[in-house]
């Protein structure tokens, strides 16, 4: 791997050079999945290409580096800048979170349904307007409960404790 071998000759300088290319890699990937003008119709769709796109530099951080912890606060904090450059990203995410309890969670399994809303939480930490997708999400949460369109309890239960 390109990593140990970095990590053997130059721990410090050569890491920091892998780890600044990734970062601008992740931005520019980033920006241009919440800005791209496609998703303004299709917030759903957004949101599912951020969490495709979060778990493939989750996977490359865990099988190319070892889950380097300067790796990982590099994805986070490339993640943060990106994610608030559209600033209706919070009420996408709690669409999708909407979508995913009124629809989706009736086909998954409780395990698959855990490890997507972890998946969300971790997106949910990137940003800024936290309290935009909290109050959007209560709002859809309450239109749900009051009209018994949920499909999973569980599921409800699992995001409010988180």
């Amino acid at each position: 791997m390109i990593y140990d071998l970095f990590i053997q000759v130059e721990p410090e300088n050569g890491l920091q050079y892998i780890i600044d290319k990734m970062q601008t890699y992740i931005e520019d990937m980033g920006a241009d999945i919440v800005t791209n003008e496609a998703y303004r119709e299709k917030p759903l769709d957004m949101v599912r290409t951020l969490l495709e796109f979060k778990s493939k530099i989750d996977t490359c951080i865990r099988d190319s580096f070892a889950e380097n912890m300067n790796f990982q606060k590099a994805r986070d904090e490339s993640f943060r800048t990106f994610m608030n450059k559209f600033d209706k990203t919070p009420h996408y995410i709690a669409l999708y979170c909407d979508n995913a309890q009124r629809d989706t969670y009736k086909h998954k399994s409780m395990g698959e349904i855990k490890s997507e809303i972890d998946d969300l939480i971790k997106l949910f930490c990137c940003l800024n307007g936290r309290d935009e997708f909290i109050t959007a999400y209560e709002t859809l949460l309450a239109d749900r409960l009051l009209n018994k369109l949920s499909v999973n309890d569980e599921a409800e239960e699992y995001v409010i404790k988180k």
